[in-house]
């Protein structure tokens, strides 16, 4: 199953409001009439060290409903500006915009540890195939939501669901929502 590169096939969903902190629960997204969900995360880490610290939490309901902690995320890249940028969050440097095309596979687990580079960007892209949510009850898994479980509020992080391989629809305008059960 590949990503399409069509836009009626996919649905775009922020998973939060673009914002600063140190913690950050993302909305639920129910899967349930679609393939799979790329997520995508852009950080632009200010003056500080910390690492950020996200995961992908999955429940029956958009409400959370049975929510089981930390799935085991079997497939997601990331990349940084190779050079840094002299300030903290908003500091303007032209020279580091797109500095890397560079990508790195990171080893599946529960949960994804990022930079403690000061004052770069960094991008997280976590791909999430729907027939990996299943559980072994007569009720699967079809929600899930993006978890920054720890991060600083000198770190400005903005996130969005791009859920694809729509299973029913054949156009954007017969696609299920993704925001009810």
């Amino acid at each position: 199953m590949g990503f399409p590169i069509f836009a009626d096939q996919v649905k775009i969903v922020p998973a939060f409001q673009d914002q600063t902190g140190a913690a950050i629960a993302g909305d639920w997204v129910n899967m349930e009439g679609y393939g799979g969900c790329l997520i995508l995360m852009h950080e632009m880490r200010g003056a500080d060290a910390t690492a950020t610290v996200v995961r992908v939490d999955k429940a029956r309901t958009v409400a959370g409903g049975d929510q089981s902690t930390g799935i085991t995320m079997d497939n997601f890249w990331y990349s940084q500006d190779r050079a840094s940028v002299t300030g903290d969050v908003g500091a303007t440097a032209a020279a580091t915009v797109g500095s890397t095309d560079v990508w790195t596979k990171g080893t599946a687990a529960a949960s994804f540890s990022g930079s403690t580079t000061q004052s770069v960007g960094q991008w997280v892209v976590i791909d999430v195939n729907a027939d990996d949510l299943p559980d072994s009850t007569y009720e699967d898994y079809n929600c899930i939501q993006l978890q920054v479980v720890s991060s600083n509020a000198a770190h400005y992080i903005s996130a969005w669901y791009v859920l694809y391989n729509p299973r029913y629809a054949r156009n954007m305008a017969d696609q299920p929502t993704a925001l009810t059960n």
